[in-house]
């Protein structure tokens, strides 16, 4: 299997992500096309963005994650545009925001579905003039920045319910890419698998060798949902109730083992505090 060195894990054998990359491979050097990347939740779409900016061999080139769901719409346009002191309360002194901070790399927008409307307006006139405004300064800073924006949301459907500007969109998505799920990628499941198994081992400080049989059948016949995100999860969960050398169904979530081949499986997965 082809594997990214360290910072990025891409596991990437399966037919479908042989196609993702040869797709990859044409934006190395293109610097001046904004990346739109599709894909169901937990498909691993920061790891491909971090791919794309590794590809392009500078080290010293920023890479600014930006998870829109997790930012509060009163603070939105302070992190991305920063603030000067004294332009809200408790600003007590200026500081760059995100784009600010990405002059020179690359911005991953992530969940850029979630962009508040009011928001949009404002990041488009970044990227079109490639100049940021600070909270509380009428100062235009130039930047020079990629796009690499990430969305498991129907962006058509949004701006058709008028949630979504489309000269944003098109601003965005000149160029796109879909990261098949993990249904669709059958030929690294068990890669991924044993891959999530060492990482579980490190980290609950447990030598689990393998997976028996029965679970590997079982993990190759459900859907996965949840994609790798629920995956690492479930094996984080057998690894640390793992007794022998390799998991069995003994050890998986019991609602996985039920209902193994129901697309729609919840379950309380371990969770670090």
């Amino acid at each position: 299997p082809l594997v990214i060195p360290s910072p990025v894990d891409l596991i990437a054998d399966s037919k479908a992500m042989q196609e993702v990359l040869e797709k990859a491979r044409l934006l190395k050097h293109q610097l001046h096309l904004n990346v739109m990347i599709l894909g169901e939740s937990g498909t691993g779409k920061e790891i491909f963005a971090r791919f794309l900016h590794q590809q392009e061999g500078h080290s010293s080139r920023p890479f600014v994650v930006v998870n829109m769901p997790a930012i509060p719409s009163s603070l939105m346009e302070s992190e991305l545009f920063g603030s000067e002191k004294g332009a809200f309360t408790d600003s007590k002194a200026s500081r760059p925001g995100k784009f600010e901070v990405a002059d020179t790399g690359d911005i991953f927008l992530d969940e850029i579905g979630d962009l508040p409307m009011e928001t949009q307006s404002k990041i488009l006139r970044t990227l079109q003039e490639k100049t940021v405004e600070r909270v509380g300064s009428t100062k235009a800073r130039n930047v020079q920045f990629r796009v690499i924006s990430a969305t498991n949301q129907p962006l058509a459907d949004l701006m058709s319910h008028g949630r979504f500007r489309e000269d944003l969109y098109h601003r965005i998505n000149e160029f796109s890419i879909r990261i098949p799920d993990l249904r669709e990628r059958k030929e690294d499941l068990m890669l991924f698998a044993n891959n999530f198994l060492d990482v579980a081992n490190a980290e609950l400080s447990k030598s689990i060798l393998g997976f028996d049989n029965e679970t590997i059948n079982l993990f190759q016949s459900y859907g996965w949902p949840g994609n790798l995100r629920q995956m690492k999860n479930v094996i984080r969960y057998a690894t640390l109730l793992a007794k022998g050398k390799y998991i069995t169904l003994n050890e998986l979530p019991e609602e996985f083992k039920q209902n193994g081949h129901n697309q729609n499986l919840t379950y309380e997965p371990l969770r670090n505090e």
